[in-house]
């Protein structure tokens, strides 16, 4: 029995150690084997490092939120609008209310449209409001702020705590005879 464990220990290891792609190094971080593009055939060994491998790092806690996810801990003037502000040599985004902030969102933020979505989703559900509010919850909950691109914007406009969001804008759609 003993045996047989060594023997799949030492399979599991040569298995990480073989992978041409993720290794350990000796410096305390990861070693990633990357290309610049997918048609690069030269690969590159970057060190990468997760914050619980940083000798002395310390997980902090979130900061208090404002209503539209600005960091609470400073406050500038408030505008009512989302705006970008220099703040000691570095640009930040400041809330409506005057807090920096920093989107952290999901993309593609809507209910599916197959059969089979749309039976799961009044099978959770019920009604799509209650999908939008649900699932908004989750988000926050979890540490986002808001949403992206192609996200059901009109159903989160309706809620009475909305999550931020982003749009695409193309300058050039106005000069499109």
């Amino acid at each position: 029995m003993k045996f047989n464990l060594y023997i799949l220990l030492l399979i599991s290891l040569l298995k990480f150690v073989a992978n041409p792609l993720i290794g350990q190094t000796s410096k305390g971080c990861i070693s990633v084997k990357a290309r610049t593009n997918s048609s690069d055939t030269i690969w590159k060994t970057y060190c990468a490092k997760t914050l619980d491998s940083i000798q002395g790092y310390k997980f902090s806690t979130e900061p208090e939120r404002s209503s539209y996810g600005g960091w609470k801990s400073k406050k500038y003037p408030a505008s009512g609008f989302f705006r970008i502000q220099n703040v000691d040599s570095r640009w930040w985004i400041i809330d409506p209310e005057g807090f920096p902030f920093i989107h952290k969102g999901v993309a593609v933020f809507r209910m599916g449209a197959s059969e089979k979505q749309e039976i799961a989703l009044e099978k959770k559900y019920r009604t799509p409001e209650n999908w939008v509010k649900k699932e908004s919850e989750l988000l926050k909950n979890n540490g986002f702020n808001g949403v992206g691109a192609w996200s059901d914007f009109d159903r989160i406009r309706e809620q009475s705590d909305p999550l931020v969001y982003t749009v695409i804008v193309n300058p050039m759609s106005r000069f499109i005879p």
